[in-house]
């Protein structure tokens, strides 16, 4: 009726005495309709109450996709410039890190991708067998493939289901590694089901490694810069950015003769995420908490030893765990195609990490 006219709006001005408390109502309903949004009426304190739970339970159902950190591949905007963002689907907690085509003229983002790394990792031919995982046992980086091969401190919680040990390790590492075979949707299965193998990127911006560009005056670093012998200056140009499955994700950032685009060559798990609330991750009345939440940066360091086998110039990238504990990561990401578990030790220069719990989103 409203809309067609045949019922007006009361006038909370000109209403009479007796009808000005519904005056005031509808004029509130005008507003958040105006204002896109709702009117919730509480004519009670325990009618309040019950409407902020209303609130918090439709912000925690939200089906929107927060776009949480945004990047460019050029520092100014022309043609071919692509928009990199990571976020997540509220929904369910799914990750996202895409490419998109920047628009020089207007300024909008296409909608359409150049690159997915979810859409990569969740593929039917991703390998988890063949995926570089790597964590720290107190003195070195580890490969993160086999349970009987970590640390006590890493095995202990994750041989548990709550306080119960069940000597399931083996398979919850597996489950972290990206296995889906023992979801609850599987056969059998016994773990949390998730939508995607990337977890939600909350708080953690996207950080870029390109070819070396400092100004650094040594002689051996303008070799390192170069693209000789012993030059970094045509390595694969990388993405990093921390997420709340508990991992460091690093991605190729444009394609390359061999490479595609958002291809993960590298997934750190921290000390402290691995020995502290990793095994969450697989209960299936898990609530969403921060592990992996920080911002990394990196930059061009002279590293002598005992940090490095051999001293020398290097890409150190440092990372957090913001709202998921205390304390910092030290990689080596010097040269992309040195990811691999023969390297595995001289990959992670130090972890701080600290295993105190992180926050929950209630």
């Amino acid at each position: 009726k409203l809309v067609n006219g045949t019922v007006a709006w009361p006038n909370v001005r000109t209403d009479s005495t007796s009808n000005s408390i519904a005056a005031r109502a509808a004029e509130l309903w005008h507003g958040a309709i105006n204002g896109r949004g709702k009117y919730i009426p509480a004519t009670s304190g325990d009618a309040l109450v019950q409407a902020f739970r209303d609130i918090l339970v439709d912000v925690i159902k939200d089906t929107s996709q927060p776009l949480i950190t945004v990047t460019t591949s050029s520092s100014t905007l022309k043609a071919g410039t692509l928009a990199y963002v990571a976020g997540y689907k509220a929904e369910n907690w799914a990750g996202q890190l895409f490419a998109r085509p920047l628009n020089a003229v207007d300024k909008t983002v296409d909608i359409a991708t150049t690159w997915d790394a979810a859409a990569l990792l969740d593929a039917t031919t991703f390998s988890v067998a063949n995926r570089f995982v790597l964590s720290y046992d107190g003195t070195k980086g580890i490969p993160w493939t086999t349970y009987s091969q970590l640390p006590a401190l890493q095995q202990t919680p994750l041989n548990m289901n709550t306080t119960t040990v069940d000597n399931k390790g083996q398979d919850r590492v597996d489950y972290i590694r990206g296995d889906r075979t023992k979801e609850q949707a599987q056969s059998g299965g016994i773990f949390r089901d998730r939508n995607s193998r990337l977890g939600d990127v909350v708080n953690s911006n996207i950080w870029f490694v390109g070819k070396p560009a400092s100004a650094y005056s040594d002689t051996a670093y303008a070799t390192f810069r170069g693209t000789g012998t012993g030059g970094k200056g045509a390595r694969t140009p990388m993405f990093y950015v921390g997420s709340n499955d508990g991992m460091l994700h690093g991605v190729v950032a444009s394609d390359t003769s061999t490479l595609a685009g958002g291809t993960e060559l590298l997934a750190y798990i921290p000390q402290g995420v691995a020995e502290g609330d990793l095994r969450k991750l697989t209960d299936p009345s898990y609530t969403h908490q921060y592990l992996v939440d920080g911002s990394p940066f990196s930059s061009d360091a002279f590293i002598s030893t005992p940090l490095r086998t051999t001293a020398g110039w290097a890409t150190v990238l440092v990372g957090t765990l913001g709202l998921g504990g205390k304390g910092y990561f030290v990689l080596d990401v010097t040269d992309p195609a040195e990811f691999t578990t023969t390297n595995v030790g001289k990959l992670v220069i130090l972890d701080k990490t600290d295993k105190l719990r992180g926050d929950k989103d209630k």
